[in-house]
C-alpha cells in the first residue's frame, strides 16, 4: 500500500487504524485473507496432500488416518452431516462416529444401520469430540485442497455457493476421473482418495483447455493480500466517516499506484 500518495488527512486516518480494535478484530478474521494464508507453500500440508492423492494413511496429530473418499462425502451431503453441509447444527458425537467409521468402511443403503455400526467410533478410538472435530475437518481440507488451484469458485468442481454433493455430482466425478485414469467407476468410487479424484478432475479440466488452473506463486498470493487489506481499509474509513463511499475506488487506485521516482 502506498498510502504516501494520499493526503495528510487519509494518512494520519489510515495510521491510526493500528489502534481501531474494530478495524484489527476485521483484520485478523477475514475469510479472504485467511484462504490466501493457507495458499502459502507449507512444506507439511503438500506432504499430506500427497500422502491423501496417492491413498496413504494422513499422519494427524500424532496419528494416521486413511484420506476421505468420494462416496464417503457424497453420503455424508446425503444425511446432512453438518462436517459436509452448511446446516446450521453443531457437530455431533455421532456425526463424527459416522465420519471416522466411514473412513474404513462403505456405508449401507440403511442410514440407520450405518449410524448403529458407527455408533461409539470416537471413543473407540481414544478421541475427545473436540479433537476428532479438529482431526474430521483437517482431512476434508487436505480432500479438497487441490481445489485451490482454481481461480474461482464457480469454475470448480464445488460450482455454487451452496454446492450439491448428492448422486449427480459423484457420478460426474466418477465419469471424468475414468476417462482421465481408465478405472472403472466403482474403482474410482470407493478406491480412490477424494484428494486423488481433485487432482484428477483438474488435469481433465486442462484436457479440455482450461488454462487458468495453477497455484499462485508467493508474489502473487502478497499482492493479492495486500489488495485484500487496501479494500478493509477503505471500507473502515468510510465507516468512520473520513472516506466518502463515492471515493471508494479512487482511493483504492491511488494506494496501488506507486509513487514517482
Amino acid at each position: 500500500m502506498h498510502f504516501q500518495r494520499l493526503d495528510k488527512r487519509l494518512q494520519e486516518a489510515v495510521k491510526a487504524l493500528t489502534a481501531d480494535a474494530e478495524f484489527q478484530k476485521r483484520f485478523n478474521d477475514d475469510e479472504v485473507l485467511n484462504r490466501l494464508d493457507d495458499e502459502k507453500f507449507n512444506p507439511a500440508l503438500c506432504f499430506s496432500e500427497l500422502c491423501s492423492a496417492a491413498g496413504i494413511p494422513v499422519l494427524i496429530e500424532g496419528e494416521h488416518y486413511s484420506p476421505v473418499k468420494l462416496l464417503q462425502y457424497a453420503y455424508m451431503w446425503c444425511i446432512d452431516s453438518p462436517l459436509a453441509k452448511e446446516t446450521g447444527k453443531e457437530v455431533t458425537e455421532l456425526d463424527l462416529d459416522i465420519f471416522f467409521y466411514t473412513l474404513e468402511h462403505k456405508p449401507d443403503s440403511d442410514a440407520g444401520t450405518t449410524a448403529l455400526k458407527a455408533f461409539g467410533e470416537v471413543k473407540r478410538r481414544g478421541l475427545s469430540i473436540e479433537k476428532a472435530s479438529s482431526i474430521a475437518n483437517a482431512l476434508i481440507g487436505i480432500a479438497f485442497q487441490p481445489l485451490r488451484m482454481f481461480p474461482s469458485a464457480s469454475t470448480t468442481v464445488v460450482g455454487s455457493q451452496q454446492p450439491s454433493f448428492d448422486a449427480d455430482w459423484l457420478t460426474g466425478m466418477v465419469a471424468k476421473v475414468s476417462a482421465v485414469t481408465g478405472l472403472k467407476p466403482d474403482e474410482v468410487m470407493s478406491g480412490l482418495s477424494l484428494t486423488a479424484c481433485c487432482l484428477y478432475y483438474i488435469q481433465w479440466c486442462r484436457m479440455q483447455g482450461v488454462q487458468s488452473i495453477s497455484k499462485r506463486t508467493s508474489e502473487e498470493i502478497l499482492k493479492a493480500q495486500s489488495e485484500r487489506t487496501d479494500e478493509l481499509i477503505a471500507d473502515r474509513l468510510i465507516e468512520k466517516g473520513v472516506l466518502r463511499a463515492e471515493d471508494r475506488q479512487r482511493f483504492l487506485e491511488t494506494v496501488r499506484t506507486p509513487p514517482e521516482e
